[in-house]
């Protein structure tokens, strides 16, 4: 559900008709899911609103000129940065909801994660989300290291994969 307050919310203030059609489009898509980062097919997701490719990739780009989203055109992955203002942090990280968010975040491109992993943390004062993304950082803050995606086994049991130092 986008909160009422998208139309008033100041941080928007320099956005243009097309700029907030295209951040709700990017609130609201199929393609998204449960934590704002996800990846679309860049010849569909503006088909429900007329757009075409070219069309949905330019107001892409500004959306990101203006802050709203981080976007890879080459691969297709989107990163809501408004997405807690419309979303539950606290519901996306409780429950069974949590092992799909988990799953989630597992796949988000190890060069936006840590980024990602901050942007949670910032939106999340209580420390909600803590014990459960802690592990998706790395083990034991060694920057000297990287961690293989999580695996979330059937009964919602998480367990880190190997740790492999680099070279």
């Amino acid at each position: 559900m986008i909160n009422d307050s998208f139309w008033d919310d100041p941080d928007l203030s320099d956005y243009t008709v097309e700029t907030r059609t295209a951040l709700l489009l990017f609130l609201t898509c199929r393609d998204s899911n449960i934590i704002g980062v996800y990846r679309v097919n860049w010849r569909s997701i503006g088909a429900g609103i007329g757009w075409t490719k070219e069309q949905a990739t330019n107001a892409a780009r500004l959306v990101e000129e203006l802050g709203g989203i981080v976007i890879d055109e080459e691969t297709g992955w989107v990163w809501v940065k408004e997405w807690w203002k419309h979303n539950s942090l606290r519901g996306a990280f409780t429950g069974n909801v949590a092992k799909k968010a988990l799953q989630e975040l597992s796949i988000v491109p190890d060069t936006w994660k840590p980024e990602v992993l901050e942007w949670i943390t910032s939106n999340d004062p209580e420390g909600a989300c803590k014990g459960l993304i802690s592990p998706l950082a790395g083990a034991g803050g060694n920057p000297n290291q990287i961690t293989k995606p999580l695996v979330v086994m059937p009964l919602g049991v998480v367990m880190q994969r190997a740790v492999m130092p680099l070279l």
